[in-house]
């Protein structure tokens, strides 16, 4: 296994388990306090995306990370030049036609 493959292995890890954290903590909260997540997020992936945000936004918030490294620590690295690129060439190729 390469350097790069060792080190992108590691980072996902670190994102579940990043992820997985916050999760719980979430759950942990809301049934603390009485609050009914199935009614708040109808769908899994409603839950999910809210936890990826929250995640960020803690990190951003309350970590002192830039956007870049709160995205990339989530996401990956180089998970945020990747989606700028995309987007990018995305809107330069349909001014372009």
């Amino acid at each position: 296994m390469t350097m790069q493959a060792t080190a992108t292995k590691i980072a996902a890890t670190m994102n579940t388990e990043l992820l997985n954290k916050v999760k719980d903590g979430f759950i942990e909260f809301a049934n603390k306090n009485g609050i009914n997540l199935a009614e708040m997020f109808p769908t899994r992936d409603d839950f999910a995306t809210y936890i990826v945000s929250l995640t960020m936004k803690t990190l951003i918030d309350e970590g002192g990370y830039s956007v870049i490294e709160a995205f990339e620590m989530v996401h990956g690295e180089g998970a945020y030049s990747e989606l700028a690129s995309r987007i990018w060439h995305e809107v330069n190729d349909e001014a372009a036609a």
